[in-house]
């Protein structure tokens, strides 16, 4: 990772406030690593004080167990002599019992545990126990922490947020990426990707994504001008349902083989953002609710949405990319009232529907009548209703008052 990155300072920042008090000879735990950016955060502070850490990757199967076996196994590296001859299933029953008899005679090292971007990968009830654990391990000289992009978690003392960037570093960024190749042309399709994508996602592999395609496009169609990229980033926002291409490419070639066999669980928590989760939630709801049930079941007016529960959810039907993004909308600005407005979700929403389309989630089906636009795509969800249930409870949105 580049030094001279514009985030950089900021995240290096924020990280080594966490470990401003160690010394070289205390050990660190960092897990649940998602993506470069964030471990190279992480691991550039850690290297420059010198601090011996271990990097363990979590997983949405993580449980408490898996997440104590791996605290005591490495805990058990740092034991004095004395206590060599103890295995690690009886420590990890010390642990969970609470017994401090034996944590007693080990060496008073600090261990610090740092559970990196935790609360985007661990099912909330793990989470919780996980934030229990954080208080009974700290009188072993154990301090746990969860590491986050995201703020839909709710307030907890372990959690610290790296900051999110601002357009001009996002602009630097993706700049400086494209190196000697770098002109006034993709200096106008970088502001480009940046005014028109970058309120829609935060995420640098997604934009990185948005502005290849944009120059590629450019350069086959002799774009120029900034009247031609305006017109290029809008032509890519239109077809960004047959473009785009996942960003997790190191692990779509097996998941898209076995696409209609791996449950949704077993990447919901790993693989996809918090923004697909949502729109995952809202195509169901587009699926078993008919269009004319949409204000009063997800309207603003309370009184509408008193007895929302009233009508069954029905059996599936298809659905328009129009009106799943208007539902997309409704959901966002309930889960986050105070977020900034943005006035175009389409960008975003089809940014993620061939990622959910190739997973097997959704189904592309036909158009409405005989021209093909954006408005006329029909969809077809093939989540189940347990699913969804999962997924809210992992993002924190209650759609019990639906369901």
């Amino acid at each position: 990772m580049n030094g001279s990155y514009p985030y950089w300072e900021k995240e290096l920042n924020t990280v080594a406030a966490l470990v401003s008090n160690i010394s070289p000879d205390y050990p660190i735990c960092v897990t649940g690593i998602p993506s470069i950016e964030r471990r190279c955060s992480v691991e550039g502070v850690l290297k420059a004080k010198g601090i011996d850490y271990y990097l363990h990757s979590c997983s949405s199967h993580s449980t408490l167990r898996s997440i104590l076996f791996e605290l005591c196994r490495h805990l058990m590296k740092r034991l004095d002599s004395s206590c060599t001859n103890k295995s690690t299933g009886e420590l990890l029953l010390d642990l969970q019992e609470g017994s401090s008899q034996y944590f007693d005679r080990m060496e008073r090292k600090k261990c610090f545990y740092v559970l990196f971007d935790t609360c985007e990968k661990l099912e909330s009830d793990v989470f919780e126990m996980v934030s229990l654990l954080a208080a009974k391990v700290s009188a072993l000289g154990v301090i746990m922490l969860a590491v986050s992009f995201d703020a839909y978690k709710p307030n907890c003392s372990f959690i610290v947020h790296l900051p999110v960037l601002s357009d001009e570093e996002t602009e630097s960024v993706l700049s400086k990426d494209l190196g000697e190749a770098q002109s006034s042309l993709t200096d106008m399709i970088v502001r480009g990707v940046v005014r028109f994508f970058a309120t829609e996602t935060h995420s640098l592999s997604e934009l990185r994504s948005l502005r290849d395609m944009a120059l590629s496009s450019c350069i086959t169609n002799g774009y120029n001008t900034q009247e031609d990229i305006d017109q290029c980033m809008k032509e890519l926002q239109s077809s960004l349902f047959v473009n785009i291409m996942p960003i997790f490419t190191d692990r779509m070639a097996s998941i898209e083989d076995r696409s209609g066999t791996i449950p949704v669980r077993d990447f919901c928590g790993i693989d996809i953002s918090l923004n697909a989760k949502l729109l995952l939630i809202a195509s169901y709801f587009c699926s078993v609710y008919p269009e004319s049930e949409d204000a009063r079941l997800f309207g603003r007016d309370d009184e509408l949405r008193t007895n929302a529960a009233a009508t069954a959810p029905g059996k599936p039907t298809l659905f328009s990319v129009h009106r799943l993004v208007a539902l997309y909308q409704t959901m966002k600005l309930s889960l986050f009232p105070d977020s900034k407005s943005v006035t175009n979700y389409y960008g975003l929403v089809l940014s993620q529907l061939s990622l959910l389309t190739r997973l097997g989630l959704l189904t592309q089906v036909g158009v409405k009548g005989r021209a093909i636009s954006l408005n006329q795509l029909l969809y077809r969800c093939n989540m189940k209703k347990d699913y969804v249930v999962s997924i809210a409870k992992n993002i924190g949105f209650d759609v019990s008052p639906f369901l």
